[in-house]
C-alpha cells in the first residue's frame, strides 16, 4: 500500500452540518429533493460569523449516518450508515459505506450509492491516497474501489482485536472509535476504554487495558500506543505541525468532565483516577468544558 504523506480528512462534526438527517422531514420522491426548499423544513444551524451550514443531503439519501469523510472527487462524500447502532447484541443489518454525489454541481446530493457493505457499527472513518479506512469494533478495515465503478472491490482488515465484536459486546460506543490519516504517514485511531488486545504483523501481542490514542501504518504495521489515560474520545485533529488534539467523552455525572487535550506521544492524561484524585501526576488538559458527550473537532486555519 501507498505509504506517501496523506492528507487528514474525516470529521465527525460534519455528520450534523452538513447532513442533518431528520427522516422524518425529509419525504420520498421520484427524484430526492434535496436544496434550498428543503432547508426550509429542517431547523436552522447556528455556526460561528463567516460560517454558512447547507443540507447536503437528506432522506432518503442517507440513513443513520454516523460519520463522513471525503470522496474521491469534489463534490462527493462517504458515509457510514450506522444500521447495527451502538447499544445492544441483536443485529439485523450491518452497517454500510455509501457515496453521495452532487452529480449537477448546485451544492446538492443527488446521488447516493452503496460503496461497501458488510460491516459491525462503524464509528471512524477517513479516506485517502484510493483507500478508505472504517473503524468497526474490533476491527480496522481498509476498502478500495480499484476498477472506478464506484464501489469497493478490495477489502482487508488492517487491525483485529479493537474492543470486542457487537455479538459479544451490548455497548459498542467504547471500542473502535474514529481514524485519522496524518500527513506524516501514520493512521491516528481513536480508542474507547475498552482496550484492545491485537496480535500485530510483527508477532507478538499489543494489550492496552484504557483508553487513548492508537498509531499504525496504512497496511496494518507498527501498531502502538501514541498516549493512554482517555476514557472515549471519537476523533482527534492534527494541525499542519503534527500536534495532536482530542475531546474525552467522561462520565456525565460528577465530577468529570469533557477536556480538551493536546495529547503528546507518552503521555497519559489520567483517566480514570489520576486526573480526578491526583492530577498533578497526569498531563493537564487544555480546557474543561463541562458535563455531556463530545464527538469531535478539525483544526482550521490553526484554530
Amino acid at each position: 500500500m501507498n505509504r506517501q504523506p496523506l492528507a487528514h480528512v474525516s470529521s465527525r462534526i460534519g455528520v450534523i452540518t452538513a447532513l442533518l438527517s431528520l427522516g422524518t422531514l425529509c419525504f420520498a420522491q421520484e427524484k430526492p429533493l434535496v436544496g434550498p426548499e428543503t432547508e426550509k423544513r429542517f431547523p436552522p444551524v447556528v455556526v460561528p460569523k463567516d460560517f454558512k451550514a447547507t443540507l447536503f443531503a437528506c432522506d432518503p439519501l442517507v440513513e443513520y449516518p454516523s460519520v463522513i469523510a471525503n470522496g474521491p472527487k469534489q463534490g462527493t462524500l462517504f458515509v457510514a450508515h450506522d444500521y447495527v447502532t451502538g447499544l445492544g447484541v441483536e443485529i439485523t443489518r450491518r452497517d454500510e459505506i455509501r457515496l453521495l454525489a452532487d452529480t449537477d454541481n448546485d451544492g446538492y446530493a443527488d446521488k447516493s450509492t452503496v460503496f461497501a457493505k458488510g460491516f459491525n457499527s462503524i464509528q471512524g472513518l477517513a479516506f485517502s491516497d484510493g483507500t478508505v479506512f472504517a473503524m468497526h469494533a474490533p476491527l480496522l478495515t481498509a476498502v478500495k474501489d480499484t476498477d472506478g465503478d464506484g464501489v469497493a472491490d478490495e477489502r482487508i482488515d488492517l487491525v483485529d482485536g479493537l474492543g470486542l465484536p457487537p455479538e459479544e459486546n451490548s455497548n459498542r460506543l467504547h471500542c473502535a472509535n474514529g481514524v485519522t490519516v496524518g500527513h506524516d504517514g501514520w493512521l491516528y485511531l481513536s480508542l474507547g476504554d475498552r482496550g484492545c488486545d491485537v496480535k500485530r504483523k510483527e508477532g507478538d501481542r499489543l494489550v492496552f487495558h484504557e483508553g487513548g490514542i492508537l498509531r499504525v501504518r496504512p497496511d496494518g504495521s507498527d501498531l502502538h500506543v501514541f498516549s493512554g489515560g482517555l476514557r472515549n474520545i471519537y476523533d482527534l485533529a492534527l494541525d499542519e505541525e503534527l500536534n495532536v488534539f482530542t475531546r474525552d467523552n467522561e462520565n456525565d455525572g460528577g465530577d468529570y468532565m469533557i477536556r480538551v487535550c493536546h495529547s503528546i506521544h507518552g503521555a497519559d492524561h489520567g483517566y480514570p483516577y489520576l486526573y480526578y484524585e491526583r492530577p498533578n501526576e497526569a498531563m493537564a488538559p487544555l480546557a474543561d468544558l463541562g458535563r455531556g458527550s463530545s464527538a469531535g473537532g478539525v483544526c482550521y486555519l490553526e484554530t
